[in-house]
């Protein structure tokens, strides 16, 4: 598994070469836009991820959120608007925290179902304060 990298508004991480090569069975580990232990966290950018992920029909990868803790407001989620007869998502949550308040890590596993792309979009929000803290945004290319 790839270690978070934090970063602040303004910031952009980097990506390699945008390419298209069969991603499945790989992670894609979404940048950390504030430390989660921050009060008052700022928004952040929009990242488009250059690289254009291939996946077979039947076969998934993993988009890991890393560290959420949804009892106190911090969440990604994926937003509506994917071809939905191209991929199927679905939120992994594994507590690791005892109690309420403990928070967790958060994984996606996106799987192809038929030939075709789409663009899926993950919002991190925290329910304190109005909009998104950040957006980060991958292609998929699925093939037969």
């Amino acid at each position: 598994m790839t270690a978070c990298t934090w970063f602040n508004p303004g910031d952009t991480p980097s990506f390699p070469s945008p390419s298209v090569n069969d991603a499945s069975g790989t992670t894609i580990t979404v940048p950390q836009y504030d430390n989660p232990n921050l009060q008052s966290p700022s928004p952040g950018p929009t990242i488009s991820d250059p690289n254009v992920y291939g996946l077979k029909v039947g076969k998934s990868i993993t988009v890991d959120c890393g560290g959420i803790n949804p009892s106190v407001g911090f969440d990604w989620h994926v937003a509506d608007g994917y071809d939905q007869s191209v991929v199927s998502v679905q939120r992994v949550y594994h507590a690791t925290g005892i109690g309420v308040g403990g928070g967790g890590n958060l994984k996606y596993v996106i799987k192809g179902l038929a030939a075709g792309q789409t663009t899926l979009t993950f919002t991190y929000d925290w329910r304190l304060q109005k909009g998104m803290i950040g957006v980060y945004i991958i292609q998929l290319q699925v093939a037969s």
